[in-house]
């Protein structure tokens, strides 16, 4: 796939997991299915027999784990990146993916670059640079502008690195 950890391509994101529970999840199974790090809440609280809090968009994945069908979900999955130094510089690097389609920003302030990645899972043609961009890249700058705006109130630097802190 595509570059590395912590960047917003394929390389970066798409990252295997592990679970091992015995006499629940059977030895050498693996899936396709696609889930966020938030999504282990609830996945580890419904096997545990308790209920995740209300109005969290995290998921759980637990029948998946268990062998059990479980249908995909069809939501809109956000990746986000901020930090100092001489990258960054505060700056975000963003991403979206929705079924097929991944819209992403791959360096603070830059392009917002397009890929289908059933056809290109090697993210190696940005549909975004043409004439003819998909239908889907407004689709989905619309909803990463909505993400980011929503949460860059969010503090990221510690306290003591605040302006007053």
């Amino acid at each position: 796939l595509r570059d590395s950890k912590g960047t917003m391509y394929e390389g970066g994101l798409r990252e295997p997991t592990c679970a091992v529970w015995p006499g629940h999840i059977k030895p050498g199974t693996s899936t396709d299915r696609v889930a966020l790090t938030m999504d282990i809440m609830p996945t580890l609280l419904q096997a545990a027999g308790a209920e995740p809090p209300r109005g969290i968009e995290a998921r759980s994945f637990l029948p998946t784990l268990l062998g059990q069908a479980q249908k995909p979900e069809d939501r809109y999955l956000f990746f986000t990146r901020r930090e100092g130094g001489n990258f960054f510089h505060g700056g975000t690097i963003e991403a979206v993916l929705h079924g097929d389609w991944k819209l992403l920003r791959s360096k603070p302030g830059g392009p917002l670059e397009l890929y289908n990645l059933k056809d290109d899972p090697q993210e190696k043609t940005d549909l975004a640079a043409g004439s003819n961009r998909p239908p889907q890249y407004d689709e989905l700058a619309q909803k990463l502008a909505e993400y980011v705006k929503a949460t860059e109130a969010v503090e990221w630097r510690r306290p003591s690195q605040r302006k007053g802190g």
